[in-house]
């Protein structure tokens, strides 16, 4: 929440707060069914004049922001358009219209399909990651002396730890995922009934196409070109999803292949690290530890290049936490393959948990965080926190709540609010290592 903050995201809402899951008879005690459930009755408490508001959701324990809420805006509209390209591409307009296919709702993706084995179609009916074939070089995609295991895979399998959406699409979807879930309620994994929507999203539209084929697909499946195999037709022992006639199975699914909105780590941990760009050795000492070739050229992004924004709050409300500071002086988690810097910093995986207490100080903001919170919950929350152009339309966002001294919650006890002293109480020394002491809200 505080690396939220200090980016200038909206005042978040916790969700599910001091709700206790203690029902023996599911694992974990319900609380994976929770992850679902409790979104989705906020989201049914928001009224249909919202429906185009855009909602993120993230896990509430192991992510890390990074970067401005402009940038991760902006991002997701690009990554929208380039799947609304590439599946014109793949199915054709024909099929897109006749299956009201679109794209509206942007997942986490990873290395590894988890939990389900790979002759799930949770596995083997999603697309190919449009990353480059050998972006791992000549072991891309095989399981080959590989530590960790999966670790020269490309992502192309959901993580539901980000997903990023507008408010009438995620409803659906929520919806969607708490049937598939009350139909395994055992299975005590949220992440489970995602990925077996989205697979099940898939194999529709390869019967969209199928039935809706263009001139092209035609010329295509008469010569042989194109993949040898068929998604409707699986190689033995591979699972089809069985599609009942009358139920909705598109909601507009792409995933986040190159980790533009936050970069899962894991299997993918050897793929990053945090570097500085303006310092060559910093860059160097990764690609050593990650024993990358120089044929890894790493380049800031060129959306922070081209930022007129500073490390610091969005609205302006104070200057740069160092001066003339800019994202090339800043410490920034990195995909050293991509040159990707995520807006967010995923450390799933048990084998990365240590980083959210052992990394946390090589956040650019963590040295600066208290003087930034103050910054944050002193300023105006009634400007844009970003603009973007959608459609040949200059767009503002805005965040809902104004008041930036509180947090959202909504739980056990419906809507409220929880004060950012109440929420640091105790943990200042591990947050702040300034040797500040208590936080006091400013005055």
């Amino acid at each position: 929440m505080l690396s939220a903050a200090i980016n200038g995201l909206p005042i978040p809402t916790i969700i599910n707060w001091q709700v206790d899951y203690d029902n023996p008879k599911l694992i974990d005690g319900g609380s994976h069914l929770g992850k679902i459930t409790g979104p989705l009755d906020w989201m049914n408490q928001q009224g249909r004049e919202r429906d185009n508001d855009l909602v993120l959701i993230v896990d509430g324990y192991d992510i890390w922001f990074q970067l401005p809420a402009s940038v991760l805006i902006k991002r997701y509209w690009k990554v929208i358009r380039q799947a609304r390209k590439r599946i014109q591409t793949e199915i054709g307009s024909k099929a897109m219209r006749a299956g009201d296919i679109g794209q509206h709702i942007v997942v986490s993706a990873q290395k590894s399909c988890w939990p389900l084995g790979r002759h799930s179609p949770a596995c083997w009916v999603v697309p190919e990651s449009p990353l480059p074939h050998d972006i791992y070089g000549k072991y891309t995609d095989q399981r080959v002396n590989q530590v960790p295991a999966n670790g020269k895979f490309r992502s192309r399998y959901l993580n539901s730890g980000v997903m990023m959406g507008d408010l009438k699409h995620m409803r659906l979807l929520f919806e969607r995922v708490k049937v598939k879930m009350a139909e395994d309620p055992k299975s005590g994994s949220d992440q489970r009934a995602f990925a077996v929507v989205f697979g099940e999203q898939e194999y529709r539209r390869a019967e969209d196409r199928e039935d809706h084929r263009g001139r092209w697909q035609e010329i295509e499946k008469w010569f042989g070109w194109g993949s040898k195999t068929s998604t409707l037709d699986p190689p033995p022992k591979f699972e089809k999803p069985v599609l009942r006639e009358g139920v909705n199975y598109e909601f507009g699914i792409t995933l986040d292949y190159e980790a533009q909105l936050g970069h899962a780590m894991h299997n993918g941990e050897r793929d990053g690290a945090w570097i500085t760009f303006n310092s060559t050795r910093s860059i160097q000492i990764a690609r050593n530890k990650l024993k990358l070739s120089a044929k890894n050229e790493v380049s800031l992004p060129s959306d922070l290049e081209v930022l007129d924004q500073k490390p610091s709050l969005n609205d302006g409300s104070r200057e740069s936490y160092l001066g003339q500071t800019t994202w090339n002086d800043a410490s920034l988690y990195t995909d050293l393959y991509t040159s990707v810097v995520p807006a967010m910093v995923h450390m799933n995986g048990f084998e990365n948990k240590h980083l959210t207490r052992d990394a946390w100080d090589r956040n650019w903001f963590q040295p600066h965080a208290r003087s930034l919170l103050n910054s944050y919950v002193e300023s105006d929350g009634d400007g844009p926190i970003a603009m973007s152009v959608e459609g040949g339309r200059n767009i503002e966002w805005f965040g809902v709540e104004k008041d930036r001294s509180v947090i959202r919650t909504f739980g056990r006890n419906g809507d409220g609010t929880v004060g950012w002293k109440e929420m640091l109480d105790g943990y200042e020394d591990e947050i702040f290592r300034d040797g500040g002491g208590k936080w006091e809200m400013p005055t």
